[in-house]
């Protein structure tokens, strides 16, 4: 009884926080809070949060990361949320022993201060039908089949990873065949960290303040 009140509470939540981040989305009001982040660590924990949902379904899972440079500016959680809805979603559609793939590769940027990375997370799951491929990004749009249905899931995932990925200034494109699997191509630019930006500002010594200037304070209290 515990265990399914636990389930249904996760469920409830994550269709609120995913309705809720749509609104946030529509209004305007979603924004980036870059910082320096390390890319190889990041990916590294990301991985281990999947690892239990992997070997429930004894999944066959390949991780590879190929990058010049791995300490970049970018909005960790916001970066965290693409890579976690598009992996889980392979791992929801794609049935027991099958395979998912993730590559993360730098590619080459004209501007030295810029790195290019392309993620692809590609399974051999069930897939989606031609006809549904032009829909996939829509608001509660989910492909009307039995074993989609038998998946709990509220068509905002895409739709939220979409919306974060145009944000970033980035592209994202989907490619499937039902019984066969799907393929996600996600682009996205990156400010590469300089020193400054991993280790923090070398702190700079305060002036003192003068006795003989008056100094004037305004305490503003919400």
């Amino acid at each position: 009884y515990i265990k399914k009140i636990r389930v249904s509470s996760d469920i409830l939540l994550t269709i609120i926080n995913q309705v809720l981040e749509m609104a946030r989305i529509e209004s305007g009001k979603i924004t980036l809070n870059p910082e320096s982040v390390n890319i190889r660590e990041m990916v590294e924990a990301m991985n281990t949060v999947f690892e239990s949902s992997l070997t429930k379904k004894s999944l066959e899972y390949q991780c590879s990361l190929n990058v010049v440079h791995d300490q970049i500016l970018c909005d960790k959680t916001k970066m965290e949320e693409i890579i976690l809805n598009v992996v889980s979603n392979s791992i929801k559609y794609t049935n027991p022993h099958g395979k998912i793939t993730v590559s993360i590769d730098e590619l080459d940027s004209e501007d030295e201060k810029n790195a290019n990375y392309k993620v692809v997370v590609e399974d051999n799951g069930i897939g989606m039908s031609q006809d549904y491929l032009p829909h996939i990004f829509e608001e509660f749009s989910r492909e009307e089949t039995s074993a989609k249905n038998e998946v709990l899931g509220t068509g905002l995932g895409l739709r939220i990873v979409k919306s974060i990925i145009e944000l970033m200034e980035g592209t994202i494109q989907v490619e499937s065949k039902q019984n066969i699997g799907t393929k996600i191509t996600i682009t996205l630019p990156f400010y590469i960290a300089e020193k400054k930006d991993v280790y923090g500002k070398q702190e700079t010594k305060k002036p003192s303040l003068s006795k003989e200037k008056p100094r004037r304070i305004l305490l503003a209290e919400d």
